[in-house]
């Protein structure tokens, strides 16, 4: 007898540890790997003018989300700062309020721990795969794709986003056909003036300026792509 329930304890156990070591493994499996840094934000406010009274200074601050935690680690400013948060879209800002400066100028340092999670949706290949019907545009969508004063979506600018992605079919293959257009004909330069306003007309005939620069096009194609 009790050699048979001996048996049978073993019986159970032995599924059991093959299913918690299943679990774990599984665990382990889809748990995304993640990397840390310390990343290091400076800036200057140049030529603040003799006599100001108030000069005000936001400053953006990376979000913590499902993919990465952020951690302010120090902040280094002439003034007081308070973190704030942009209304509309939920972003969050410090904000200082500099008074009756004398020196000109006044230097910010943030320094930040962050830990980013690996997110993937698959290579262009499974995507485009996925991808072929028309983009069907959501309600919520609808202020992201709207034309602005720096980003229009008629004339020459829709010109040129039929001609780089008017042969491709589905929003993967039109983003990815914008993206190799903008990284063969632009260039990173910030000489001369004009760079780092995020104006779309701008960039593309100037082929040149800073992230902020690049992004405007990107986002100018993928509005038109979007809307038809």
């Amino acid at each position: 007898m009790r050699l048979r329930v001996l048996s049978s304890l073993l019986l159970l156990f032995f599924p059991a540890c093959q299913l918690a070591a299943q679990a774990t493994s599984n665990a382990q499996k889809f748990s995304p790997p993640t990397r840390k840094f310390r990343f290091t934000y400076n800036f200057t406010v140049k030529d603040i003018p003799s006599g100001a009274k108030r000069v005000r200074v936001w400053i953006p601050v990376p979000q913590t989300d499902q993919h990465q935690t952020v951690r302010v680690l120090a902040v280094k400013a002439p003034v007081k700062t308070r973190m704030t948060q942009e209304p509309e879209y939920g972003n969050r800002m410090m904000y200082a309020e500099i008074q009756n400066s004398a020196l000109g100028k006044a230097e910010f340092t943030l320094e930040y721990k962050i830990t980013r999670r690996e997110y993937s949706r698959g290579d262009y290949a499974q995507l485009k795969r996925t991808d072929q019907k028309p983009s069907v545009v959501s309600a919520s969508m609808n202020r992201l794709i709207a034309p602005d004063s720096l980003i229009p979506t008629d004339g020459k600018i829709k010109e040129l986003a039929v001609e780089v992605t008017g042969s491709q079919s589905g929003a993967v293959a039109k983003a990815k056909a914008a993206y190799d257009y903008l990284f063969t004909n632009m260039r990173y330069d910030k000489t001369g003036s004009g760079w780092g306003r995020g104006d779309a007309v701008w960039a593309c005939d100037a082929k040149r300026g800073n992230c902020t620069d690049f992004h405007s096009p990107q986002r100018r194609y993928r509005r038109l792509s979007l809307l038809g």
